[in-house]
């Protein structure tokens, strides 16, 4: 049969235990709250490009194996893109005058070459890219679409517009 001394100590035992489960608890919702403000509240990302600092165009090359299965790669092309027209503008890129509905600003890059890059940066309103439009003479699969003039783009031509932020207030 148990005493009361024994029951008492049992008590003692469960309340610690209890206690430790319960601050263990808090301490962890505690610590979960605080983290997800801090990592939510961040004043740089809140008053720039939300969807990073970097925009690189990239080729993966190709990779193929030989004849004795020693592998061949092409070359891999990237270059980094700038996130805004005022950096844009230093990289001697220009942006159209004329605001496309449900698109935004086409750009070029003006460099003394006749060639024109096969894409063009897409800035809205606030000066800041929010998609970029692929062009190729060659036909393309879908969702490449056949163009005619597109931008800084005049002669036809398969197009894509892949957008980063939704275009449809980019002339507003």
């Amino acid at each position: 049969m148990l005493k009361s001394t024994d029951m008492i100590e049992i008590f003692k035992q469960k309340s610690t235990l209890a206690i430790l489960l319960t601050s263990l608890v808090i301490s962890t919702f505690i610590g979960i709250i605080i983290s997800l403000t801090i990592l939510n509240t961040d004043s740089k990302a809140s008053g720039t490009n939300k969807l990073g600092s970097n925009l690189i165009l990239a080729t993966g090359g190709t990779a193929r194996l030989s004849e004795w299965d020693q592998k061949i790669e092409g070359q891999n092309w990237e270059e980094i893109q700038p996130l805004t027209l005022n950096e844009a503008t230093k990289l001697k890129w220009e942006k159209e005058p004329e605001c496309v509905p449900n698109v935004g600003y086409y750009s070029k890059k003006s460099d003394n070459s006749k060639s024109i890059e096969p894409y063009s940066l897409i800035f809205d309103n606030n000066e800041k890219v929010i998609g970029i439009y692929m062009v190729s003479e060659k036909e393309q699969q879908p969702p490449w679409q056949k163009m005619q003039t597109t931008g800084p783009f005049r002669n036809p031509h398969w197009g894509i517009h892949i957008f980063f932020t939704p275009p449809p207030t980019s002339c507003q």
